[in-house]
């Protein structure tokens, strides 16, 4: 008869306060509700109704599934065949300490082309990132 009670009890709480339930919602919930989504409305590509773009976000870029900007898997081995890695000379593959930079970065304009491209050490990149 106790546990009949007792559930409910917890029934009757439980209705009257959903949050009351354990594991009824995320456990961070508060932060989740003030975090604001990562793309607008209008999707990655266009700003949602009465939001304008910084003029530095490329609009017209194409971009994957997960809204960045598509590369071309194509320039990057032509940038390798023609400037092979500074550290062991391969003209494919990785190299290691080293990674493939867009002198002119792809969203302010750049184009994705060997040209637009060098070979920059991590910790460079990791700075000019910051910057960028």
């Amino acid at each position: 008869m106790k546990l009949v009670s007792a559930i409910a009890l917890f029934a009757v709480a439980a209705a009257a306060n959903p949050r009351s339930l354990p594991h009824s919602e995320p456990r961070n919930h508060a932060r989740a509700q003030r975090r604001t989504p990562k793309y607008a409305e209008g999707g990655p590509t266009q700003p949602a109704a009465g939001v304008s773009h910084s003029p530095l976000y490329c609009v017209t870029c194409d971009r994957d599934f997960r809204g960045r900007i598509r590369r071309s898997p194509a320039a990057r081995r032509a940038f390798q065949q023609r400037n092979p890695c500074p550290t062991n000379g391969k003209t494919a593959g990785s190299c290691r300490g080293y990674v493939v930079d867009h002198v002119v970065p792809l969203k302010r304009g750049g184009a994705d082309v060997p040209e637009n491209m060098q070979w920059q050490n991590i910790v460079e990149s990791k700075l000019k990132d910051r910057t960028e």
